[in-house]
């Protein structure tokens, strides 16, 4: 893919490239000069938590077309977000498990003695005499 080229007949689009709202020209651009891509900084801050990348380094993903810069480490980058979160994800299960087996002891503890209770009160109805 090229690079989105400068027209000096057409104003930049100061959209953010991310929420497509208004952007100030001070906000993060592409650091290829022939490209007007613009971000939020708090656009920019929410990619760069799954990306680590730089704002002076940031490349919109026109200009990572152009293969001027690497991606097999933001590949690697992101595979290594995604062993973590898996990571995560595996133990909040374990201890759900976990908790669920528990609840399920004391509530088969308690079994007996609700049963007795339930066999008790239909007994109980069963003499009466309305």
């Amino acid at each position: 893919m090229s690079s989105q080229p400068v027209d000096p007949a057409k104003p930049p689009d100061n959209k953010c490239k991310f929420c497509a709202k208004f952007c100030s020209l001070s906000e993060v651009k592409c650091t290829n000069s022939a490209c007007d891509t613009l971000l939020h900084g708090k656009c920019f801050d929410s990619i760069a938590k799954i990306v680590p990348i730089k704002k002076e380094e940031f490349r919109c993903k026109h200009c990572l077309g152009d293969g001027k810069v690497s991606s097999s480490s933001t590949d690697v980058l992101l595979l290594h977000k995604e062993i973590d979160c898996l990571t995560r994800e595996k133990q909040l299960l374990e201890k759900y498990v976990s908790e669920l087996e528990f609840s399920n002891t004391i509530l088969k503890s308690k079994m007996p003695a609700v049963s007795s209770t339930l066999n008790s009160a239909v007994g109980f109805f069963r003499t009466r005499r309305w």
